[in-house]
């Protein structure tokens, strides 16, 4: 953790609804994200200081998270309050650099849409190498998804590319990613026309929404279509492009028409893209609470029953034979085995004998 007293604040260097960003000149590659005094009461610094944790621990093509990300990499606090944090500042290749477009994030919506005269001489890379960048952004989800993350809003403001000197993505906005449990670092955002029609308005992001919206980059970067949507029909028109490539990457888009849990994971997304074959990858549910382990498996125990003078013992076998709250098909079939079945039967021949034996008062 750094004080703010000991940073050289520059300029901003832009704002949005939650925190300002300001270069850091004494820092170079680094930027200082400051958090508006009325979202400060409900950050999370415990999920920032995970985030700020992971930057070391995450790579991602043999790359740190740092190289693909405006990642958290160290806390920033006044006095004991964290007020942000550093991230690295975004390259200058990832800005577009000709034409009338120079100085202006190159947002993947410049991938998407046909060239338009208002924007000069521009030259964009060909769709094999959208395809690349499309991998690779398939493949840090894939990386932040088997972390259990869920990167949330997904859309042409918060993702910027470059093609010099090679194909490279620079994800933006990452405290707003949801850790395994519980809430982002702040509160995340929907980009308008980002949404997922099978979603809940107002439910918190997941994995299985975080692949539609990459279904939605991909069928809109390699159709030219900005408005695009998948379709369960199929027939997107993808150009340009292999055969095979393209016929898998249309299966996988009609996959993601479909409802949640049907869709393709950022791992398959990666596999077509990169033009391997595709095997299906799906996150298992987190299984359900195990009942309790009971008898007769449980080795059986004596109960008392409360009666004026002497108490008196009666066995196990005695008892209420009501429905255990235990799965009785697993049950019967576990006890099918002949090793279960053996130790039932003499389990049950020790309580006959046990059950013949004169009750008496007990000391």
């Amino acid at each position: 953790m750094i004080q703010v007293a000991d940073l050289t604040i520059g300029r901003k260097l832009g704002e949005g609804g939650q925190a300002q960003v300001f270069l850091l000149p004494d820092l170079p590659g680094q930027a200082f994200k400051r958090y508006r005094a009325d979202q400060l009461p409900s950050l999370r610094v415990d999920v920032l200081r995970e985030l700020v944790a992971e930057a070391t621990r995450l790579r991602i093509e043999g790359e740190p998270i740092t190289h693909w990300a405006t990642w958290p990499t160290q806390t920033v606090a006044h006095g004991s309050r964290v007020i942000g944090f550093l991230m690295p500042l975004i390259p200058a290749e990832f800005f577009m650099s000709e034409g009338n477009l120079v100085g202006q994030p190159a947002s993947f919506s410049y991938l998407a849409a046909p060239p338009a005269p208002m924007w000069g001489a521009v030259s964009l890379p060909v769709q094999a190498d959208r395809v690349r960048l499309l991998a690779l952004l398939a493949g840090i989800l894939q990386q932040l998804h088997h972390r259990r993350m869920v990167f949330g809003d997904l859309s042409w403001s918060n993702v910027q590319w470059t093609a010099d000197p090679e194909p490279r993505v620079m994800l933006l906005d990452c405290d707003g990613i949801k850790p395994p449990t519980g809430d982002p670092v702040s509160r995340q955002l929907d980009s308008p026309d980002w949404d997922d029609p099978y979603a809940t308005p107002g439910t918190p992001p997941d994995q299985d929404r975080d692949c539609y919206k990459l279904a939605l980059m991909v069928c809109r970067v390699l159709t030219r279509d900005l408005n695009a949507r998948p379709s369960a029909a199929g027939g997107h028109s993808i150009a340009d492009l292999p055969a095979p490539l393209a016929d898998s990457i249309d299966r996988l888009l009609v996959q993601a028409a479909g409802p949640p849990g049907m869709r393709p994971s950022a791992t398959e997304w990666r596999q077509a893209l990169q033009g391997r074959a595709v095997q299906q990858v799906r996150f298992a549910p987190k299984p359900p609470p195990q009942p309790a382990f009971m008898w007769p498996y449980a080795s059986p125990q004596p109960t008392t029953v409360a009666a004026p003078g002497a108490r008196r013992w009666r066995p196990v076998g005695e008892l209420s034979t009501a429905e255990p709250a235990y799965d009785t098909a697993q049950t019967r079939e576990t006890a099918e085995t002949p090793r279960q079945e053996t130790r039932l039967k003499r389990v049950l021949r020790r309580l006959r004998a046990w059950a013949d034996e004169p009750v008496g008062p007990q000391d």
